[in-house]
Parts: C-alpha cells; structure tokens; sequence
C-alpha cells in the first residue's frame, strides 16, 4: 500500500459475467465489510476495474504469512498441543461471531484458515457464506469442500444449519493434529461409508431429521459398523481432550 507503506494482500476476482458469480462476490464483500473480527481477514479496501461491459474486482486484505494447509504440509512438526488449541480456539471464536450474526461460512477448511507467525489465525474467503433468514430458500448442497463436507449437506440436501460449519472446523482440526484429511473420499457416496467407518453406524435418533428417503435407504444399505468406545478416533491421536473435541464436533445428529 503506497500510502502507508504497509504490505497487504491483493485479491483478484475474474471478469463476472455469470449472475452467481456477481452474487457470490457480493456477497463476501458484504460480509467481510460488516463482520469486522479478531479472528476474520481484515478488508481494507475494494478496487474496481472495467473491462468492455463488465468489471474486474480486486480486494485488498492484510497479508498473512500462511495457510493452515501450507502449515500442515511444511510445519506440522514443529505445531505443539498449545499452538493447536490456540488455533482451534480462534476459528471457534470466528465462528462464533459469523453465526451470531446468522452467517454460514459454508467452506471451512485449513487452505481458508490464514495465520501469522505468532498463530494468530483468521477466517478467509467468504464467497460461499450466506445469511440464514427465518424463510430461507432452500440452499444449495454444493458448498463446502467434499473432505469437509458434513453427513447433512448430502443427506439432507437443503436443509442444514450453522452446524456444517461445526462438522468442517472438526475435520479441520483432525487435519491439524495428524496431518492427514480424515475423510478423503473420491465421490460423496463414498463420503458417508468412510463417515460411518469413522463414527459407527448412526442411530434412529441420529438420522431422524433426514428427510429425503432415498438418503435414509443408502444409509441403511451399508453394512453395520459398531460405534467403538472410547473415542474411535482414538487411535489417530492421544489427547483425551482433543478427541472430546473431535467427538462433539463430528456427529451424525447436527
């Protein structure tokens, strides 16, 4: 930034020429400019070019030094149990914020969650947020990265709730202390087998609030896997709070 000398972020958004695409855009900048937060990406200002009929849009944020995703990949060694939880700690706090206010985030996951040397961390990319209003549309189930994409986005389609958001911050945090995407799956049906695998077969009262039919007969038709007891996450990790955690984040019930 000439004018205060400060290093920041430039963010350019393609030529819109889609409706969806200008809504999306509109959206994040509205939600970036009325969220101020701690823990969400500060937007410091929004530049428009014009090309031919339409416009080329440029945010500029502060600069972090990196994702959680480039963390994991190159620094995972060196991120202790206080690192972690102080991380974990400010994405829920971020979290807390948004859905306060009624907003989804809708894609969280580690490449969306920037951070500084000293881990303080923040919220980014708000092109899949949306508000929820007390008649909502139905809204769509193409939202929120597939490895991180919770049991009722699929399941239930268009009806799901600030929970999705809960169930990413889980899988994200697992990522965090392991290193590895917990659910890598190539397609969503093979999606919910690892999610049964990992968490057990889902109880009636788990799956009471799916309503689609057909969801309820492919969940029924994987073959029954026991919940095991303590945490099945167990063995991936060794802190009993962290696997709390995970437990209460990764649920088949939102």
């Amino acid at each position: 930034d000439t004018k205060t000398n400060c290093k920041v972020a430039i963010k350019r958004l393609h030529k819109l020429q889609e409706k969806v695409d200008a809504k999306r855009m509109l959206r994040e900048i509205r939600i970036l400019g009325a969220f101020r937060h701690e823990n969400i990406l500060n937007l410091r200002h929004v530049y428009l070019k014009p090309v031919d009929k339409f416009f080329e849009v440029f945010l500029v944020t502060d600069l972090l030094d990196a994702d959680l995703s480039k963390i994991i990949r190159t620094s995972k060694s060196d991120l202790t149990d206080d690192h972690i939880r102080y991380i974990i700690y400010q994405i829920f706090r971020a979290l807390q914020f948004l859905h306060s206010g009624n907003i989804i985030h809708r894609d969280v996951k580690p490449s969306n969650i920037l951070a500084n040397e000293n881990c303080d961390t923040y919220l980014c990319d708000f092109g899949f947020a949306r508000e929820i209003e007390e008649n909502c549309p139905e809204m769509t189930e193409y939202v929120i990265t597939r490895y991180y994409r919770a049991p009722e986005v699929m399941l239930s389609s268009q009806k799901y709730t600030k929970a999705v958001d809960i169930w990413s911050t889980g899988c994200s945090f697992f990522e965090l202390l392991t290193g590895t995407p917990l659910f890598q799956a190539k397609n969503y049906l093979e999606l919910i087998k690892l999610i049964v695998q990992v968490l057990g077969t889902p109880t009636e009262d788990e799956v009471e609030h799916i309503q689609n039919a057909h969801a309820k007969n492919y969940l029924t038709s994987i073959p029954f896997v026991a919940k095991s007891k303590p945490s099945s996450l167990a063995k991936f990790y060794c802190n009993p709070l962290a696997l709390d955690l995970l437990d209460k984040c990764l649920t088949f019930d939102p």
